[in-house]
């Protein structure tokens, strides 16, 4: 197999990195600043990945911008030990890890105590639920509550209409993405 995906993922660390940089210098810092990327499985098996994420994050050392590493619950859940060290390292380097699509897979709510995540994302899938079912939102208001019980962020995925912008707000959901915005 060969590991040009790995090569093209640390290159695009490194870019992130100076292009948050950059972003951070034209904001003059005046707020923080995120950037989010996401992982596959292989580079999360690459040992080139922690190496090369300590060397991007010492640029970012007194700045009040990070990064944010999105990895999917189905890639948590396959190898939970190593998962936690890994999130334990990125920790140590002020990076931030995001629960992609969460409750889409086999993750559980039991799992979030497990990973010490500073971000869950929901699946678009809630937010289409939302419209169509008030038990979907109790739904989504429920997990959003014990997220924020247990020190997360929370992002909504797949918003697509300004109903959808406004009722993620309406539930204290703190981030969310989709077509709507851009």
């Amino acid at each position: 197999a060969s590991t040009l995906i790995n090569r093209i993922g640390l290159w695009v660390v490194e870019t992130a990195f100076d292009s948050l940089l950059q972003m951070d210098e034209a904001a003059g810092g005046q707020r923080p600043l995120f950037l989010t990327l996401n992982l596959s499985a292989r580079q999360l098996s690459d040992p080139e990945l922690l190496p090369a994420l300590s060397v991007q994050a010492e640029k970012l050392k007194g700045r009040r911008c990070c990064i944010k590493l999105e990895v999917t619950e189905s890639l948590m859940i396959s190898n939970v030990a190593e998962m936690q060290a890994f999130i334990s390292r990125c920790r140590e380097l002020g990076v931030q890890i995001v629960l992609d699509d969460f409750g889409t897979g086999y993750c559980s709510l039991s799992y979030l105590h497990l990973f010490a995540v500073h971000t869950m994302k929901l699946d678009r899938s809630f937010v289409r639920g939302m419209a169509v079912s008030q038990a979907s939102e109790k739904v989504v208001l429920g997990v959003t509550r014990i997220a924020h019980d247990l020190g997360l962020d929370v992002v909504a995925e797949g918003i697509e209409s300004a109903e959808q912008a406004e009722q993620t707000k309406a539930l204290d959901i703190d981030f969310a993405q989709g077509f709507f915005f851009g």
